[in-house]
């Protein structure tokens, strides 16, 4: 390091004139002081083995984020991330042992993002499985599709909410799922008011917003929560376990406006049963 002057600082300790080497001690001082402190068991290196930290940082590329957006979320230059996973070249030195601790804190508290959506550029192209299923979600919760444009009030056009709606796209911005996502995480305990939507999602089993998990939504292979009675070995219909179970599931379904043959189809019984059982709640309250 060089002074403004192109003077190289000098060691801190009184009477010593030679340059500094780490922490604005020259090399024999900084020794000194190493010893002295490790011997008190004070010492503590301002640098950590890389190791970790590389394998952590290969990690968020597998997952899909680029070098680039690493070092952009750990505030750190793109030269600290080479330096870290391919060395310097120019001085023909490979990936660092070890670097200071403060970069690899950064590094370390750069997460694993539940979906590459969720830290991705704007403009990035991700896999639109999840987005996809939360505007199904709210289809099937009473939404129409004009009404989720609304709604986004202009953050995504209503061509893509009609597209992603009827499963024509596979991918979409990150932009666009993170925008779907906030409306979901918003709408998915206030139920729609389109009956049509409902009918129209109950044709095509599509789940309602309870039934997916917000930590696997977007994981292609997730499944939805289905929402059937427990099939007991030796089931009595009348048994009072059973009977306080549906009317339970009844009652649920009802308070999120869904029809008695919505209902039924979802619990596997009669709309007659649903019926039944929407008058014994009402008679008892």
């Amino acid at each position: 390091m060089t002074t403004t002057g192109g003077v190289k600082p000098t060691c801190k300790t009184e009477g010593c004139k030679r340059s500094t080497r780490s922490r604005g001690l020259c090399r024999a001082c900084y020794e000194r002081f190493r010893l002295r402190q490790q011997a008190y068991g004070r010492f503590e290196s301002m640098y950590v083995d890389a190791g970790p930290v590389r394998e952590h940082v290969t990690q968020l590329i597998e997952a899909g984020l680029s070098r680039r957006r690493i070092a952009e979320l750990a505030g750190l230059n793109r030269k600290s991330m080479e330096y870290l996973l391919v060395g310097r070249k120019d001085r023909g030195h490979g990936p660092y042992k070890r670097i200071t601790a403060e970069n690899a804190r950064k590094f370390l508290a750069v997460s694993m993002p539940p979906s590459l959506a969720a830290i991705a550029p704007d403009a990035a192209v991700v896999d639109a499985t999840g987005t996809i299923r939360r505007v199904r979600a709210l289809v099937a919760f009473g939404y129409t599709a004009e009404g989720l444009t609304v709604e986004l009030a202009g953050q995504v056009s209503a061509c893509t909410v009609h597209e992603l709606v009827r499963g024509y796209r596979t991918q979409c911005l990150a932009r666009v799922a993170r925008s779907i996502k906030r409306l979901f995480d918003r709408l998915q305990l206030i139920p729609g008011t389109s009956q049509r939507s409902r009918n129209h999602a109950v044709k095509r089993r599509w789940a309602l917003p309870f039934q997916w998990d917000e930590d696997t939504i977007d994981n292609p292979a997730a499944k939805p929560e289905p929402v059937r009675l427990p099939r007991s070995r030796s089931p009595k219909p009348q048994s009072p376990e059973v009977k306080s179970l549906r009317v339970q599931k009844v009652a649920e379904l009802t308070r999120t406006n869904l029809s008695a043959n919505e209902i039924a189809t979802r619990l596997n019984i009669s709309s007659r049963q649903v019926v039944r059982d929407r008058s014994a709640l009402a008679r008892t309250g």
